[in-house]
């Protein structure tokens, strides 16, 4: 095996927002559009080639996710699943299920692929904003979310799936926010029925879930909830739009009265930095762990942006933190620690100016004054 090695080819199959199929969550590169049920994707060339290319040492561009922040030193989701699992090819054990974009928040860390919300907001938006030319608001599924389409994704049913749900170990939700779309009710009633009650199930959630369908999670042995955060009181209507605090709050009480595992998700960038000693804080006091990553795919929002001062503040306080934690969350948190330090250092004008210009637009789009949010000058950026 190649130091490139992943397990993710031979044990996990998902279907992206735009009912594409692929290798993980953090593919980024081109799948085949001719690819339509799991067992063509497993027997197909685009598979093949992509494991050659790993166990000879040639990283595909679809890998970019992990090997940019490999290449920084940071831990990637090749080298945690690696960890994990190591090499077992006993066939497809994990089944990630994407629901197109429909999703009730236009985050802003978040892209039109991935909500049908902020597709509406970009939709508002000149075509002459330098930002909108950046290479990541382009391509096929970028413009089909633009025009309310999200290809294959919409209109996946149970069926494309059912083959597979009784033999996985895992299955996990995403989305857009799955917990709105229809199928995700039809998919755990089904699993019920049959008895795949011992499945492993992970969702991907902002929080939206209804009583009835924590019902549904609560007769799974094993339920996590990755629930997606980034902000913290008064921060939170301005990261999280268009719910603010008091909505966490009703929902996330609502969640915590269920025996469900929750692991609280931060994204680390500009508009948050500041806050991240404080989303410690809460994460630390609530009933579950917690797992900050970083963002590789937006250059406009990322953390180089914040000023030295402010993320040095930060880096200290955070190194400060003294209070018990797993292995895997202070691991986790020397991992984001080292990301703000690289940041720190990093200096892009591309990323400046870019982030101009989206801070050029977003205020209006969103009915926010973002400088009101934020304890530092904006516009010094």
């Amino acid at each position: 095996m190649s130091d490139l090695f992943c397990n993710q080819p031979y044990r996990t199959v998902h279907f992206d927002e735009a009912g594409l199929i692929g290798p993980c969550c953090t593919f980024r590169g081109k799948r085949d559009f001719d690819l339509h049920t799991i067992d063509e994707y497993l027997a197909s060339d685009w598979l093949r080639d992509l494991k050659r290319d790993l166990a000879h040492g040639d990283m595909p561009i679809g890998c970019k996710q992990c090997s940019v922040k490999e290449a920084r030193g940071e831990d990637s989701h090749r080298l945690s699943q690696n960890r994990k699992y190591g090499f077992q090819n006993t066939g497809i054990k994990e089944l990630w299920i994407s629901f197109g974009n429909t999703c009730n928040k236009s985050c802003n860390i978040c892209r039109p692929q991935r909500s049908n919300l902020i597709a509406k907001e970009h939709k508002q938006i000149s075509k002459d904003n330098f930002w909108l030319q950046d290479k990541n608001n382009s391509g096929r599924k970028y413009e089909l979310a633009l025009q309310g389409k999200t290809s294959r994704g919409a209109y996946l049913q149970l069926d494309h799936y059912k083959s597979i749900l009784g033999s996985i170990d895992k299955l996990v939700f995403d989305g857009g926010e799955p917990t709105i779309v229809k199928q995700f009710d039809e998919i755990l009633e089904y699993m019920i029925d049959n008895g795949y009650t011992d499945t492993e199930m992970l969702v991907g959630t902002n929080g939206s879930l209804t009583e009835r369908q924590l019902g549904l999670l609560d007769n799974f042995s094993s339920v996590e909830l990755h629930l997606s955060i980034d902000g913290v009181r008064e921060l939170y209507e301005l990261v999280r739009t268009p719910h603010d605090w008091a909505w966490w709050n009703e929902h996330h009480d609502r969640i915590k009265q269920h025996d469900i595992q929750i692991t609280y998700a931060c994204v680390a960038h500009v508009l948050n930095v500041h806050q991240m000693p404080e989303i410690l804080e809460y994460f630390w006091e609530q009933p579950g762990d917690f797992y900050f990553s970083t963002l590789n795919s937006h250059s406009h929002l990322g953390c180089d942006l914040v000023p030295e001062e402010v993320i040095t503040d930060v880096i200290n306080k955070l190194e400060k933190f003294d209070k018990p934690m797993t292995y895997k969350e202070a691991d986790n948190l020397n991992n984001i620690i080292g990301h703000l330090k690289n940041r720190r250092d990093f200096e892009s004008e591309y990323n400046r100016k870019t982030f101009r210009s989206w801070l050029s637009v977003m205020p209006e789009i969103k009915g926010k004054d973002y400088h009101s949010y934020i304890p530092w000058d904006l516009n010094n950026v």
